[in-house]
């Protein structure tokens, strides 16, 4: 065999190799999380959180939530994290305002979420989304782990 074509083949050999290598990583680098959920006659919202998956010790992510529903569930909008967590929202305070018709309270609400020195940033977390201190999705998005 000329030395040409061992070096062709040697070529291919490694192509394929680095091709069958990187067949199960995972390419999508996104870390963007959204849903949104409606209940008949009560509530739906909407929400998307950015970079929370990856979110590193001392770095932030964020959060927005847009809201509407009936008066059963007016009050404060918020969010409960996992201890080594912490957000602050705008608005200040996330208020939904109590009307009498249905599907007549609008509100979007934005989080910055910050994680202490000491959070547990690469364990998958739950983040629990409230309305006046009454928990209304268990599972809103997940906080740490990476991608």
């Amino acid at each position: 065999m000329k030395k040409s074509s061992q070096s062709l083949i040697a070529s291919l050999v490694l192509s394929f190799g680095l091709v069958a290598c990187n067949a199960g990583s995972n390419t999508n680098s996104s870390d963007v999380q959204s849903n949104s959920n409606a209940i008949a006659n009560e509530y739906s919202y909407d929400f998307t959180a950015t970079g929370c998956k990856t979110i590193t010790a001392g770095g932030t992510c964020s959060l927005t939530i847009r809201y509407m529903g009936n008066t059963n569930y007016s009050g404060n909008l918020g969010i409960t994290l996992p201890s080594g967590y912490s957000s602050a929202s705008t608005p200040t305070t996330c208020t939904i305002s109590s009307t009498s018709y249905l599907n007549d309270i609008k509100t979007t609400c934005n989080f910055t979420i910050t994680a202490s020195s000491n959070a547990p940033v690469n364990t998958a977390n739950s983040v629990i989304l409230t309305i006046a201190s009454q928990n209304i999705e268990s599972n809103l998005f997940t906080i740490g782990g990476g991608l």
